[in-house]
């Protein structure tokens, strides 16, 4: 669990004045939650000691004393909320803030895979981008997390059956053995040019998989994952149709297979559907502020990045933001809309649209749930301010629709300074800019 949220000063004893410095789990980020210091200082005994009501920021040189760099950055940031938001404890490991028993089992995987979870990621990614039907990918999913029932699972819900593979006949079927070791898929993947060995150090079949197909070329990767796919349909036609195909057949099947998804692919690619989607105007007496950031998480710090436009497309206003102690990019895309509401609101603007890309942080503010995230002190803020306009909505655009404040946020990623320009943006964002503008007159 993972306290995120600060409260009013009347209800600091709800949450921060029962949560522990020294023994409760509540610091952002990865690992315990817990700090790592062993001098315990006594005189500072809760949360709440470190945190200044007045001007609801964080007690630097209190922090600065009691904890270790790493710690104090953790601690810095957390993001303190207004007075009107209630403190929460939360499940500190799914965006929601909320716990499932899905996000419990991938901490649990997490803790005792041998694969870095970066790895991880990208297989994950790479194995949903490779061009395949649907089917294929679905199949590929539950055999890389052993969701298939192979007569090793079934032995393990107590079903009496005999754990021997059936296209082998040679050893216990688990899941490792029928797609690594099994010999009726070692000769698909030699036939088909496909490894059949790799680093074996790895202890479980998932972290053996996730390195073994991240290591291989996307051709491979897509023909590996059709192996398997045919390899568990051709076990399924012996166990319950007693249809043996043979190898040769097969390895015809995945080469067809393979061709037919190539043919599709070019065709698709020859026939675009799909179109880039361009900045739209906002309507009469209404501006829009787009927005985006530029997140650098070696260091923890992003830069905002706004502009706002009239209806002809000429820019009103722009800015770039610094921020330090931002806990991710999620974090720096919510800071960057915030910042896009009060810059539009310092301005006098009263009719606004507010755009960005971050599908999350747009769904958070449209959604007008109760929210349980790490941003969620950031969601409110946006929220209190936005009260103060006439008309205001929160739109979400794809990147291309987005491309000239990102531009700007880019430039300026190294920026120590908040900047701001009236009736103008710099150069690069001012040409990305007059770009939207003849995209319009096209129209």
């Amino acid at each position: 669990m993972e306290l995120f949220q600060s409260s009013s000063p009347s209800d600091a004893t709800a949450i921060y004045e029962k949560v522990s410095i020294w023994n409760d789990p509540w610091l952002l980020g990865r690992g315990v939650g817990r700090v790592k210091t062993h001098d315990v200082n006594t005189h500072f005994t809760w949360v709440s000691d470190l945190i200044d009501d007045n001007s609801r920021t964080w007690k630097h040189n209190i922090i600065d004393n009691l904890f270790d760099t790493e710690d104090r950055d953790r601690i810095c940031c957390i993001p303190l909320a207004r007075p009107e938001l209630q403190d929460k404890i939360v499940w500190r490991y799914d965006q929601t803030g909320e716990y499932s028993v899905k996000s419990g089992y991938k901490v649990l995987r997490n803790e005792f895979s041998d694969a870095p979870s970066s790895i991880v990621v990208q297989f994950y990614k790479q194995m949903w981008n490779v061009n395949l039907p649907p089917k294929v990918k679905i199949t590929m999913w539950r055999i890389a997390n052993n969701y298939i029932s192979t007569f090793a699972n079934l032995q393990v819900k107590r079903l009496n059956v005999n754990n021997i593979c059936p296209l082998c006949q040679s050893s216990s079927e688990t899941v490792s053995h029928l797609m690594k070791e099994c010999s009726f898929a070692s000769k698909l993947q030699y036939a088909l040019n496909v490894p059949t060995s790799c680093n074996s150090a790895m202890n479980g079949w998932f972290d053996w998989l996730v390195i073994f197909f991240c290591s291989l070329d996307e051709n491979r990767k897509k023909c590996l994952m059709v192996i398997y796919w045919v390899v568990w349909f051709t076990r399924n036609k012996v166990v319950y149709e007693n249809i043996v195909p043979l190898v040769s057949e097969s390895i015809a099947f995945v080469r067809t297979f393979l061709q037919e998804c190539g043919s599709i692919s070019n065709n698709e690619s020859a026939n675009p559907v799909l179109q880039s989607v361009s900045w739209q105007a906002p309507l009469e007496n209404v501006y829009k502020f787009n927005f985006d950031t530029s997140f650098n998480s070696q260091n923890r710090s992003s830069t905002s990045g706004v502009i706002g436009r009239d209806i002809t497309g000429e820019i009103m206003t722009s800015c770039v933001v610094p921020h330090n102690n931002v806990l991710d990019a999620l974090m720096a895309e919510a800071l960057a809309c915030l910042q896009s509401v009060h810059y539009a609101k310092e301005l006098g603007f009263r009719r606004v649209i507010i755009e960005g890309d971050s599908l999350i942080v747009i769904k958070k503010l449209n959604e007008g749930m109760h929210d349980r995230s790490t941003i969620a002190p950031v969601i409110h803020d946006i929220r209190m301010k936005a009260r103060d306009f006439d008309v205001i909505s929160f739109v979400f655009v794809k990147q291309d629709a987005n491309n000239t404040v990102h531009v700007l946020a880019r430039d300026h990623r190294t920026q120590h300074d908040p900047c701001f320009w009236i009736e103008e943006a710099p150069e690069n964002a001012a040409y990305a800019a007059n770009m939207d503008r003849l995209k319009l007159d096209s129209v």
